[in-house]
């Protein structure tokens, strides 16, 4: 069986790679392992890709692509987990499993683990929960694969008397030239 281990930080791929290789290290030739990683922004598809068959495992670490400075290097972890995901051998795909924060997973992987968050929401998570007057924390929010929120129809459903549901936010920017900061309302 083959392992394949891809990460966006190499030296989280490389140390699981080492890892997993080592604990297989001492077993019996029918119980080992080809343990590989790749970093599946760069050169997974291109290395490893061709190696899949069937019964093959791939553990991808997703980046959360809710943060503005990660959505591009998420997109492309999640083309080259379906890329690899969809490529045919004798009737059957590798066994892909994505582990990150976002919780949606993608419709080609057989599972995704979701790790839990404890970072403060971001604003489109705190209206979306205003909104729809639940106290959700952050890691309940998803994102899908396309990087879209996923909204419930009755958040922007009427109420009964047919008006629009008015929100109000307030944000507070603090400047490093005053003391007390800009203030704006929503």
């Amino acid at each position: 069986r083959t392992v394949v281990i891809g990460d966006p930080c190499p030296w989280v791929a490389q140390s699981a790679e080492a890892f997993l290789s080592k604990i297989f290290a001492c077993s019996y030739s029918i119980a080992g392992l080809n343990v590989l990683s790749g970093n599946p922004a760069d050169h997974l598809v291109h290395r490893h890709t061709h190696r899949v068959v069937r019964g093959s495992l791939l553990v991808c670490g997703r980046p959360d692509g809710r943060l503005t400075a990660l959505t591009t290097l998420e997109s492309s972890t999640c083309l080259a987990v379906n890329q690899a995901s969809s490529i045919q051998s004798i009737g059957g795909t590798c066994e892909s499993i994505t582990i990150g924060h976002n919780k949606s997973k993608l419709p080609l992987s057989a599972k995704a683990i979701f790790l839990e968050s404890f970072r403060p929401q971001f604003l489109c998570e705190k209206l979306l929960s205003e909104s729809e007057g639940v106290k959700t924390k952050s890691s309940d929010m998803a994102l899908t694969a396309a990087g879209n929120l996923k909204v419930t129809p009755s958040a922007f459903a009427d109420d009964s008397k047919g008006a629009a549901r008015k929100m109000s936010v307030s944000l507070l920017r603090k400047s490093s030239t005053a003391s007390d900061g800009d203030s704006l309302s929503l």
